[in-house]
């Protein structure tokens, strides 16, 4: 099966490059396949270094932030053994490269793992979220697809974002789309792309009453806006209390 999440390799200089990929690993995680394309910096750096470490994160906001070179600074640490791992993860796998075939422009390396960790809890999915792993997917693709195709992608996939995302999957789908653009332009195709609607104000889920005597309950916080905003209580997965009542 393939798993979409975040790659991060060591530049010359020991800084960490971060990059989305899309490896075919077993589902004991055991065996892994990597397949960057020549010529980028991931397989550039894993050739020269023979290791990585894969990231499974389930912030669609922090992929576009990777596909689009806009990571902020200080989002990994360093370990010797293993190389730069993502703070804010799920898991992460230490791979290193046991073969190459580089007959192809899409190269493969074949892996194995060598260690591997757990982040916060899984916060979970939604439609929003993979819609945009699928136009991110688009973009880094961009070379090989029509204009007229792109456009239809970004348009078949709005609807999922505008009914299902907040904030930070409406800033990862303004980032997306503002790139894909600048692309269209090139191509000669001016006309701006979907835009989305307004963010509606989320419903609070109400407080589960509780018959008296019995443990308190707790309601929880409306959805927080913005893109930097914090999501939920990252040690436990689950969202922060409002308020307790007894």
């Amino acid at each position: 099966m393939i798993i979409e999440g975040i790659v991060s390799t060591e530049r010359p200089d020991g800084s960490p490059h971060l990059a989305p990929l899309g490896p075919v690993v077993d589902r004991q995680q055991q065996h892994w396949l990597l397949r960057p394309f020549q010529g980028s910096a991931t397989y550039t750096h894993l050739r020269d270094q023979g290791r990585c470490v894969f990231h499974i994160v389930d912030d669609p906001w922090l992929l576009v932030q990777t596909l689009l070179g806009q990571m902020p600074a200080n989002v990994c640490r360093y370990e010797a053994e293993h190389g730069h791992l993502l703070r804010d993860c799920c898991q992460w796998f230490a791979l290193q490269v046991v073969s190459w075939d580089i007959s192809q422009p899409r190269t493969e390396a074949v892996c194995r793992m060598v260690a591997s960790g757990d982040g916060h809890r899984f916060w979970g999915w939604n439609r929003a979220a993979h819609a945009l792993i699928e136009l991110a997917i688009v973009i880094s693709r961009l070379h090989l697809l029509e204009p007229s195709h792109v456009r239809k992608l970004f348009e078949s996939h709005l609807s999922a974002i505008e009914k299902t995302g907040e904030a930070r999957e409406r800033e990862a789908y303004r980032g997306l789309c503002q790139r894909a653009e600048q692309w269209l332009t090139e191509q000669g195709d001016s006309e701006p792309l979907p835009r989305l609607s307004e963010l509606a104000d989320w419903p609070v889920p109400p407080v589960a009453r509780q018959p008296a005597g019995e443990a308190v309950t707790m309601a929880f916080a409306p959805n927080t806006t913005g893109p930097d905003a914090p999501r939920g209580d990252r040690t436990s997965g689950e969202s922060q209390p409002a308020e307790r009542r007894s």
